[in-house]
């Protein structure tokens, strides 16, 4: 008995040394990798690179390491001066993506960085067939976070620029259904169309019906229906905007339904609705000087004089 915890004690006594020097390793890598990670940020490829390639020889299994390199290296290579000198980074670029993977396969910004570089890879001569799995691979990285906004954008880019806008539809409506505020994105890229539009709408009825984005996704319908001019739709997604508020309506939810009101040719409840923000409002003067020109605009300047009346 003695003799088999003298045995386990020089074990013990053996490996601390080894594991010591790893857990030193492993410290020192991330010295690097941090200072490596600050100079990208700040733009500084060469200083970047340098305490990175450090951090790999200190650590080399650490995915996280590789991953940042390949950042590295593909941000390198957007500035390139020559073809020549950007193929060669983005090739490197994809393997550092690679052997993050293959340390950690599942990270989906990884398989992300390496769908990018392999579509981009794919434009040079001699490497058209990486296009095959770019696709393939944006899925990858969807697949492992389904609701990750960054993802579902970069998936819906690669289908619009390479004319698959069918296949962009569905994505559209995950994206409106996760992220609804990606639409002021989307609708700036020049493929943008109605019918993606109606797509992105059909995602935000999704989104309208969960708590975590609703009140995203219902101001951001009332405001398409603005741009619609369709003011009753306008008008509806409001006030259901307004009932999930609760205490937390702003009187600017209110005078937006009053305008609504106003244009759908309901003063009844256009006034109604101004009462109720004017209630609530910190400061009822500022709030009456706002309305002013809705109202003058909606030749509506009785209403206006009543609203001062009931203020007052």
């Amino acid at each position: 008995m003695k003799f088999n915890k003298m045995i386990a004690t020089l074990a013990i006594l053996a490996i601390l040394p080894w594991a010591s020097f790893h857990l030193l390793c492993f410290a020192v890598g991330d010295i690097h990798a941090s200072f490596g990670k600050w100079r990208l940020a700040a733009g500084d490829y060469q200083a970047a690179s340098a305490h990175l390639a450090a951090g790999i020889g200190y650590a080399d299994s650490d995915p996280d390491y590789h991953y940042a390199n390949a950042e590295i290296l593909h941000a390198q290579a957007k500035q390139a001066q020559s073809a020549a000198t950007a193929l060669d980074l983005i090739l490197q670029a994809k393997r550092a993506y690679e052997k993050a993977i293959e340390l950690n396969p599942h990270e989906g910004n990884y398989w992300l960085g390496l769908a990018q570089a392999c579509w981009w890879l794919s434009s040079f001569k001699g490497h058209e067939r990486e296009a095959e799995t770019v696709e393939s691979l944006f899925l990858k990285a969807v697949k492992i976070d389904p609701n990750n906004g960054k993802f579902l954008y970069s998936l819906i880019h690669y289908y619009l620029s390479s004319g698959e806008i069918q296949n962009s539809f569905r994505q559209l409506e995950r994206l409106a259904e996760a992220y609804p505020a990606s639409y002021g994105y989307l609708r700036k890229h020049p493929l943008w169309s109605e019918a993606m539009r109606d797509h992105f709408i059909q995602g935000l009825h999704a989104a309208a019906s969960n708590p975590l984005t609703e009140r995203n996704a219902l101001s951001l319908l009332s405001s398409m229906a603005e741009e619609d001019k369709d003011w009753g739709r306008a008008a509806a997604y409001t006030e259901a905007l307004i009932q999930r508020g609760g205490p937390r309506t702003s009187p600017a939810h209110y005078f937006s339904l009053g305008r609504y009101y106003l244009r759908a040719a309901m003063p009844a409840k256009a006034e109604h609705a101004f009462g109720l923000g004017l209630e609530i409002s910190d400061n009822r003067e500022r709030s009456l000087e706002s309305l002013l020109y809705p109202l003058k605009q909606a030749e509506a300047f009785d209403l206006y004089i009543e609203l001062c009346r009931e203020t007052a």
